[in-house]
């Protein structure tokens, strides 16, 4: 049974959403697994919609994309917080 999830990201700036799709858009490009994902950009906004083989598959892969930007928001958290204390 096919499932599919979207989910929207709002971000305070369009350069750190910029960011998040060139990173989580790389997943989007895997061949021959249990799940697939689409990564779309306007603005401000990130859709990120996930098919599945199952719930198993479905549920992972969620985990998964909510992890990865969260790690590049974290990091552009940590790499802004250095500027200031360089500058």
């Amino acid at each position: 049974m096919n499932q599919s999830l979207s989910i929207e990201f709002d971000f305070d700036n369009e350069k750190l959403c910029k960011a998040v799709e060139k990173s989580v858009g790389l997943t989007s490009k895997r061949k021959k697994m249990r799940s697939s994902s689409n990564v779309k950009r306007a603005g401000k906004t990130l859709s990120v919609k996930i098919d599945a083989k199952d719930k198993t598959a479905l549920r992972a892969a969620a985990n998964s994309m909510l992890r990865w930007v969260s790690m590049v928001e974290d990091i552009s958290t940590l790499i802004n917080s250095f500027k200031i204390h360089t500058q």
